[in-house]
C-alpha cells in the first residue's frame, strides 16, 4: 500500500499509426486503459457487527459522468479459486451488493471493468478484522452530568490503520448528529491485549452545552485507508477522511470499516 508505483510505457507501430499503452502497477491498485479518459472510483466495503452483514459499494464516473456500463466484483487472490462476488448496478453509476462477510479473506481485490473502453481498475483491500467494544467506566454504564470521565476498551483487530468512535441519541433518525472522532495511532490508549479511550462529557451535551438524558448509541469501528459514506452505515463518517487514489487516469476514495457491536450508555440526571 506504501510501495511507489511503477508505470511502464509499451509502443507499437502499425501502418504508420503509432499506438500508446500505458499501465499502473503498485502494491494496491492496478489500472489499464486510456488515460485521455478521467475516471473517478469511490468505494467502501464494510463488515457491520450489528446486522452480520457485508456491503460493497462503488460509484464510477467516466469524465464526470455516471458511468452504468463497468462489471464491478469483489475477488479472492488469484491462488484462491473463490467465486467473485458481483455488484449489481442500478443503473445510475453505482454498483452495490450485500454479501456473507464469511467470503471475505485476507486480502479482497476491488476490480471495475469496462470493456467498451478498455479499462479495467483493481485496489487491494484488507478489511479490519472483529472487535468487541465494552465499557470500562462508569461500571453501570449509566452517565450523569457529575461524571468526571466515561471510558470504554475494545481488542485490536487485524489490519487496522485507525478507528471511529461514534455516540449518537439512540432516538434520533439523523445519522449527521452525535459526537465523532477519529482515532489515529496515539490518540488511543493501549493496556494489551486492549485499546482504550475515553469519551468526552461533550459528547452527552446539546449544541448549547446542556446536558442530555437517554440513552446513547456508542459504536467503535476500526477502519483502513479511507472510507467513504454510504447509506448502509448507521452513522455519518467524521470529516478526515480524504481521497487516496491519484492514479494516470483515475481519482477517487477507497476504503473498508469493520463497525463493532454498539454498546448503549445511558445517561441520567
Amino acid at each position: 500500500m506504501k510501495q511507489t508505483c511503477r508505470i511502464l510505457f509499451a509502443t507499437a507501430a502499425l501502418l504508420a499509426l503509432m499506438t500508446t499503452a500505458l499501465v499502473v502497477s503498485c502494491g494496491d491498485t492496478g489500472t489499464s486503459g486510456d488515460v485521455k479518459i478521467k475516471w473517478t472510483v469511490n468505494a467502501l466495503l464494510s463488515h457491520d457487527a450489528n446486522s452480520g452483514e457485508g456491503h460493497a459499494y462503488l460509484a464510477l464516473t467516466r469524465d464526470g459522468t455516471a458511468y452504468s456500463a463497468a462489471i464491478v466484483s469483489l475477488e479472492a487472490p488469484s491462488a484462491d479459486s473463490a467465486t467473485p462476488v458481483s455488484l449489481a448496478g442500478a443503473g445510475d453509476g453505482t454498483y452495490r451488493v450485500t454479501f456473507s462477510p464469511r467470503l471475505l479473506h485476507d486480502t479482497t481485490y476491488i476490480r471495475v471493468e469496462s470493456l467498451l473502453d478498455q479499462f479495467q481498475f483493481s485496489y487491494q483491500l484488507s478489511l479490519p478484522e472483529s472487535l468487541g467494544i465494552e465499557v470500562v467506566d462508569p461500571p453501570d454504564s449509566r452517565v450523569r452530568a457529575s461524571t468526571q470521565q466515561v471510558q470504554v476498551r475494545w481488542k485490536a483487530p487485524r489490519f487496522a490503520d485507525g478507528y471511529i468512535l461514534i455516540v449518537q441519541p439512540a432516538l434520533t433518525s439523523n445519522h449527521a448528529v452525535g459526537f465523532k472522532a477519529i482515532l489515529r495511532p496515539g490518540g488511543y490508549g493501549e493496556d494489551p491485549p486492549y485499546l482504550t479511550t475515553l469519551i468526552p462529557r461533550v459528547a452527552f451535551r446539546n449544541t448549547q452545552s446542556e446536558f442530555q438524558s437517554g440513552a446513547f448509541n456508542v459504536w467503535i469501528a476500526a477502519y483502513a485507508d479511507s472510507p467513504i459514506n454510504t447509506t448502509t452505515l448507521p452513522f455519518v463518517l467524521p470529516v478526515g477522511f480524504a481521497p487516496n487514489l491519484d492514479r494516470a487516469g483515475v481519482t477517487g476514495q477507497v476504503g473498508g470499516l469493520f463497525v463493532g457491536e454498539k454498546v448503549v450508555l445511558t445517561a441520567v440526571e
